[in-house]
């Protein structure tokens, strides 16, 4: 299982690496008035960190329409002649046209809260318009101010995980799977599992939701440690969450 796992983490943990690059240049562009970073505001997606925040628009998150087609495996075209961007993944097609606020999915035309735009060259789309109509699920959790995307075959979600954790200090990790389930977490680090009191099993509750808090002991290694997430009564071929967070001075 540990194998699966891991293969499962480097092959999408690949995937990020590659659109994050496409992500960095996609932000060097000069943003006009009315629009900001959220600087404050996280991306998870199936459980892992990506290390941007989105532009708002009228309180409307978008992202480089490359970025998204890149991160979910699909294609982005565009046609300057008719300023219109099409997004295709698998067999969907989305059409979008640069300051409308209409959109085709299929053919069928649908209206934006937020129209797609072009900011030096680059073409920013609405996050949650694009995704959920690539069958993507986009939550966001206002704690924490993340942005939540899942796709459909991931069942256990990350909520909020301290990311840098000190010695002595304490760590927690929320996650969403199924209602009133048994959940189990590990921790690794250099010499094993941890043993912190706090990662014993838990169940979510009715509406998915479990947490777990621990302390990190005084000797503990410095650097990136993953966690894993697993529903207490999986088979080897159920999915896990695997998330890493980081031991700092």
């Amino acid at each position: 299982m540990n194998n699966k796992i891991n293969n499962k983490t480097n092959n999408k943990m690949n995937k990020i690496r590659k659109v994050f690059v496409c992500m960095l240049i996609a932000l060097l562009v000069a943003l006009p008035a009315g629009t900001a970073f959220a600087s404050d505001m996280q991306i998870t997606f199936d459980g892992y960190y990506l290390q941007f925040g989105p532009i708002i628009v009228d309180d409307r998150s978008l992202l480089p329409a490359r970025f998204v087609t890149d991160l979910l495996g699909g294609e982005t075209e565009w046609e300057p002649d008719y300023r219109r961007v099409t997004l295709t993944i698998n067999e969907r097609v989305i059409i979008l046209y640069i300051d409308s606020d209409i959109a085709f999915v299929d053919g069928e035309e649908i209206g934006l809260d937020v129209a797609a735009m072009i900011y030096d060259d680059r073409t920013f789309v609405p996050l949650r318009f694009v995704g959920e109509n690539f069958g993507i699920d986009v939550d966001f959790c206002d704690d924490t101010r993340t942005i939540i995307l899942t796709t459909p075959s991931a069942t256990i979600q990350l909520v909020a995980i301290t990311e840098n954790v000190q010695r002595l200090s304490q760590a927690t990790i929320t996650v969403r799977g199924q209602p009133d389930t048994l959940y189990e977490i590990t921790v690794m680090f250099a010499t094993g599992p941890s043993r912190a009191q706090g990662l014993d099993p838990a169940y979510s509750n009715s509406y998915g939701y479990v947490s777990w808090t621990w302390t990190i002991g005084s000797g503990t290694t410095f650097g990136s440690w993953p966690i894993t997430v697993t529903e207490a009564e999986a088979d080897e071929n159920d999915e896990a969450l695997v998330v890493y967070f980081s031991v700092v001075e």
